[in-house]
C-alpha cells in the first residue's frame, strides 16, 4: 500500500506538472504575444517626424521591397496632401502600406 501511495504522489505531481505545462505556459505565451502586439499597435500610432519614420520604415521593410529616402518621402507627401492634414507628422499605421504601394508603382523615383 505504501508503494501505491508513493506512485499516487508521483501521479499527482505528474498531473499537476502537465496541467501547468499545458495550460499555464501556453496561456502566458498567448498573453505575452498579445502584449507585444498591443505595444506594436501603440508604436504604430505614434506621430513622428519624417526622419524617424524613414529610419523605422527602412529598418522594418522586408528585403525585395523598395527602400525610401528623404526625397521619395517628400514626393509622396506632396502627392498625398490629404494624408497629412495635421502637419508633417508621419504614422506607421497610416502611411506605411500606402507608401509601399506608391513606391512599387514609382520605382523610377526610389
Amino acid at each position: 500500500m505504501l508503494i501505491f501511495y508513493a506512485d499516487m504522489i508521483n501521479y499527482v505531481d505528474l498531473l499537476n506538472w502537465c496541467i501547468k505545462e499545458l495550460i499555464f505556459y501556453p496561456t502566458c505565451c498567448i498573453m505575452e504575444a498579445m502584449h507585444n502586439k498591443k505595444e506594436e499597435l501603440e508604436l504604430s500610432q505614434i506621430e513622428m517626424p519624417l526622419a524617424a519614420f524613414l529610419a523605422s520604415y527602412n529598418e522594418s521593410i522586408p528585403s525585395g521591397f523598395p527602400r525610401a529616402s528623404v526625397a521619395t518621402l517628400k514626393k509622396f507627401q506632396a502627392g498625398h496632401p490629404t494624408l497629412f492634414k495635421h502637419g508633417d507628422s508621419w504614422l506607421i499605421a497610416q502611411h506605411r502600406k500606402r507608401l509601399i504601394d506608391w513606391l512599387l508603382t514609382h520605382r523610377d523615383i526610389s
